[in-house]
């Protein structure tokens, strides 16, 4: 479980791990504590994702502390293209 980083994503837990059957185990587990899946597992590159609502303790936590999700743009620190001159 500890592959599998589980984000705090608002209303919902977002998963992310190296391999399909250890997000479906995180899911299992969250949903075994009243947790609904939302979305299953999908590949996104090397990682593979999932969401799911929170667990009836609210806590989502599934062998460490959820984190929560950074509201930094993915674009932070790219600089501005130079504009053409005429």
């Amino acid at each position: 479980m500890d592959q599998v980083k589980v984000v705090d994503a608002g209303a919902q837990l977002m998963l992310s791990g190296p391999s399909r059957a250890l997000v479906e185990a995180a899911l299992e587990t969250l949903a075994a504590r009243g947790a609904q899946v939302l979305s299953p597992p999908a590949q996104l590159g090397s990682r593979w994702i999932a969401t799911c609502g929170k667990p009836a303790s609210g806590d989502g936590a599934v062998g460490g502390t959820p984190r929560r999700a950074s509201m930094t743009p993915c674009f932070a620190g790219s600089r501005s293209p130079t504009p053409a001159t005429t």
